[in-house]
């Protein structure tokens, strides 16, 4: 309960997360890599930034692979929420799809916007290897994208800070190769909410 929610504020990652940011980029070789998006949040480019530095690939920014926006609840506990909006928390721990958070995005919104990303890069980068430097709320919805599990129903799979989730398309879907990989990682955590930290998402396309 004493997660904090970071949604789309732009705070830097700490000297945890930097560190987690270098071991990543270590498993990727350059000629592993045609292409690298990152979220435009801060926290993502620096991320990503080790890894464009490792493989001489320039690293392109954009907004469509942002974290969830939380509303009026970014930078809340859990437990705040909990106490000073029993109602709204009731909704998130149901994940009641349509709850959007006092001017945030829902989850329906956020797959939509996810779904809509993963579909431009298969009209752009067919044939290519493209990195992905993103957030615990986008790799949630593309893995229910891929498996069509229901965003209401409870997250039953991992999702883990600098992880590294890599995939494939062909015949017309994608499909996962490997999920949440964390063996480049040290065992180390914090406290921010590691649905809301940057992880890496590898897709092969075509």
């Amino acid at each position: 309960m004493a997660r904090r929610i970071q949604g789309q504020l732009d705070e830097p990652l700490n000297d945890t997360g930097r560190q987690q940011a270098r071991a990543a980029a270590a498993r990727f070789a350059p000629d592993m890599v045609d292409a690298i998006l990152c979220s435009d949040l801060g926290r993502a480019a620096q991320t990503a930034a080790p890894l464009g530095e490792a493989t001489g690939v320039t690293v392109q920014p954009q907004a469509v692979w942002r974290e969830r926006h939380f509303g009026r609840f970014q930078g809340w506990r859990y437990a705040e929420i909990a106490e000073q909006a029993p109602a709204v928390f009731a909704r998130i721990e149901a994940r009641d799809p349509d709850l959007d958070l006092d001017g945030g995005e829902s989850l329906l919104q956020v797959r939509a916007r996810i779904d809509a990303a993963l579909q431009a890069l298969v009209a752009r980068y067919r044939g290519q290897r493209v990195v992905v430097v993103s957030h615990g709320g986008v790799l949630d919805a593309v893995y229910r994208l891929v498996t069509g599990k229901p965003v209401s129903e409870p997250r039953d799979f991992p999702i883990h800070n600098a992880c590294i989730c890599r995939l494939h398309w062909v015949d017309g879907q994608w499909h996962i190769d490997r999920w949440a990989d964390i063996d480049h990682l040290l065992d180390s955590q914090d406290e921010i909410d590691p649905r809301s930290r940057p992880a890496a998402l590898l897709g092969r396309v075509g």
